[in-house]
């Protein structure tokens, strides 16, 4: 792994200048899959530069940028981790702060045993804070007894069970007094899902079958598993009756284009149910320039137990902001930068190829604008890690964004004429929407 700990320069070499602690928060956790490896850093010296840094903020900060990850960039685990390594800081005010964001970051049942798992993990012979308990136990309250049975003991350390047991949450309801019993108890009803059906040794392929044909899996559940249809041999006819009654709404383009992967014979409806989602969503006006990270480092995965890298992410958002502007011209860039023709879907996304090469950013800025002189806006789709220098050229595009795609220690300068936003999910996309309806 190439490290490069000095702290003004990327791994690659090129000059940048110290971010300040929450703007390196925000670099670490909403980039961040908690404890995986990129291609520059492992997963623990992450974990512990958002530890060191929450310690650095304020109370209020560390809770917005939990919130943002949690709610607005759909992050799992690492708002988890922001909110234990509050609580592990000596400031009171930290904790109280803390225990207020936790049910506002929790959104799967199964996520409240994996932050105790995380917080003992750090205090494993602390005592448990009777707010720590209540805040817990408040989370549980916001479930019902669908998600709660779905979700439970997904936890590895942690079960539901466990979580009452250590908790004793006050119910504030009757209903909800009786579903908490439910839960000690062990008696939650078993919902239909395809994960319990599984689980109970039922046939693959009549599995399946059946949950499509009486609508009871989602879009989601339904491109995951795919493959898997294919592999257990669920006829054609059914595998398009999902494709035609599944609901696909909060699917991103890059889950498509995972599903793709292993269902070639099925990349036709594919796209078709992509662009069903996209075209609802409102235009970029005018002309935008998309310049897109292509090099080596862009190849790294983003999660050990996933199959998609940071440039299967990049080549997401390409599709999706190709799809949502007036005028998208697109570009790759590594040692060279490269002209995309007028393509769109899953045919962008092969023309754009593979992640090779080093990273020449500011470089192929310069060329960009050499070619377009004139443009609405550009977005730069990179994890920063360029090689070259700042030109201080006036590029003077009337707007300018750099989408950092990784959580980095160091990257791009922040310069005050460009906009810079954290995060691989197309929820960036929407930022860029709402701060130009502002203006």
């Amino acid at each position: 792994m190439n490290i490069n700990t000095k702290s003004n320069q990327t791994h690659e070499g090129g000059r940048t200048t110290p971010a300040t602690p929450l703007q390196q928060l925000k670099r670490s956790v909403l980039s961040c899959m908690l404890w995986e490896d990129t291609f520059y850093e492992d997963g623990v010296s992450i974990a512990e530069r958002i530890s060191q840094n929450v310690a650095k903020v304020t109370p209020e900060q560390a809770a917005d940028v939990a919130h943002e990850a949690a709610n607005k960039r759909f992050l799992r685990h690492a708002p988890l981790w922001v909110a234990v390594s509050m609580l592990n800081t000596e400031n009171k005010e930290m904790w109280g702060k803390a225990y207020d964001i936790i049910p506002q970051i929790i959104n799967r049942p199964d996520s409240i045993g994996e932050l105790f798992a995380l917080y003992r993990m750090k205090n494993a012979k602390r005592p448990i804070a009777y707010k720590l308990k209540k805040s817990l136990g408040e989370t549980l309250g916001k479930f019902n007894e669908y998600s709660l049975a779905k979700n439970d003991k997904n936890s590895a350390a942690y079960s539901l069970q466990d979580i009452i047991r250590l908790t004793h949450p006050t119910p504030k309801t009757p209903e909800q007094n009786e579903l908490f019993k439910k839960i000690a108890k062990d008696e939650l009803e078993t919902p239909v899902t395809w994960e319990t059906q599984l689980s109970a040794g039922k046939d693959k392929k009549e599995t399946f079958t059946e949950l499509i044909k009486n609508r009871q899996l989602g879009g989601l559940a339904f491109l995951r598993n795919l493959r898997n249809m294919i592999q257990a041999d669920v006829d054609r006819e059914t595998i398009e009756y999902g494709f035609n009654t599944c609901q696909f709404k909060k699917v991103f383009p890059y889950q498509y284009l995972a599903a793709a992967r292993y269902a070639q014979e099925y990349t036709e409806l594919l796209e078709k149910a992509m662009f069903k989602d996209l075209k609802e969503k409102e235009k970029l006006p005018g002309k935008t320039i998309l310049l897109v990270d292509k090099s080596g480092s862009m190849s790294s995965g983003v999660s050990k137990n996933g199959e998609m890298a940071a440039y299967d992410y990049a080549k997401s958002l390409a599709i999706l902001l190709k799809e949502m502007s007036d005028e998208c011209v697109i570009y790759t860039f590594d040692t060279y930068t490269q002209l995309i023709g007028d393509y769109r879907g899953f045919d962008l996304a092969n023309q754009m190829g593979y992640a090779d090469g080093g990273t020449y950013l500011w470089e192929s800025v310069s060329e960009v604008k050499r070619q377009n002189p004139q443009a609405d806006r550009i977005i730069v789709l990179t994890d920063e890690q360029t090689a070259d220098v700042y030109n201080k050229e006036d590029i003077n595009y009337k707007k300018q964004y750099m989408i950092n795609l990784a959580g980095y220690k160091n990257g791009i300068s922040y310069r005050p004429n460009w906009i810079h936003i954290d995060g691989f999910s197309q929820t960036v996309i929407d930022y860029i929407q709402e701060y130009e309806n502002q203006f």
